[in-house]
């Protein structure tokens, strides 16, 4: 079984993510080469997983710049860089995230047991702190298990083993970080209304998100936004 750091795209969402925008701007075969040998490096403790943390304009979002780099002197500069040039900053904010382990798993059509209180009985017996029922991006259902991040490969191994395999299938095992007080998008109201940020607000920050996603060393970046 994958480590949660799997090089492995079947496994690692994130880098699954990641090779699919680079398909999507027409990288070369090259290219998405040398961003598997990058998620490589970190699984194998060659490169440097870091983690850069700052304030987006406005002061109410924050984010994590998740990276993985052989020179994070070089690294931390182009994001400072990026941060600057769109009026956003490096600050300590990791306080207002936890670090906890994600495994989403879909059920198999063949299976009579699979379902809900079939699976949380088994995370929950293997140290799961929550387990959720939510829409799939194509449509259909999936299960999320929050998890410490001190079980995630324990519970990953576990449900891609026999006779797990028979009731589920692994989507993804990641490393995540959950923001301890999401903020709302609030919609058709002014930023500095309400508990949240207005829309113009939020379309800026997901602007600068997306500069720092497109750096070679940049795996995610994390916001205290809310999903929804």
């Amino acid at each position: 079984m994958k480590s949660p750091l799997s090089p492995d795209p079947s496994f690692n969402s994130k880098l699954a993510t990641a090779l699919q925008r680079a398909k999507e701007q027409g990288l070369t075969k090259q290219g998405i080469e040398n961003a598997m040998a990058k998620a490589k490096s970190a699984s194998d403790g060659t490169g440097h997983n870091v983690v850069y943390e700052a304030v987006a304009p406005g002061g109410k979002v924050v984010m994590l710049v998740e990276c993985i780099t052989s020179n994070p002197a070089r690294t931390v500069k182009r994001v400072k860089e990026i941060l600057s040039k769109n009026g956003a900053r490096t600050s300590p904010v990791l306080f207002m995230f936890n670090k906890q382990g994600l495994v989403v798993l879909k059920s198999e059509n063949t299976s009579k047991e699979a379902g809900f209180d079939h699976l949380f009985d088994i995370a929950v017996e293997n140290g799961a702190e929550d387990v959720r029922e939510v829409e799939s991006e194509e449509g259909g259902v999936e299960y999320e298990i929050s998890i410490p991040t001190s079980s995630l490969s324990s519970l990953t191994t576990l449900l891609s083993s026999p006779p797990h395999t028979e009731h589920y299938a692994v989507q993804s095992s990641d490393l995540v970080y959950v923001p301890t007080d999401p903020l709302q998008i609030l919609e058709g109201k002014p930023d500095g209304e309400g508990e949240g940020i207005d829309e113009d607000t939020a379309e800026n920050v997901f602007r600068i998100v997306d500069l720092l996603e497109e750096e070679n060393d940049v795996v995610k970046v994390w916001t205290n936004l809310a999903d929804d």
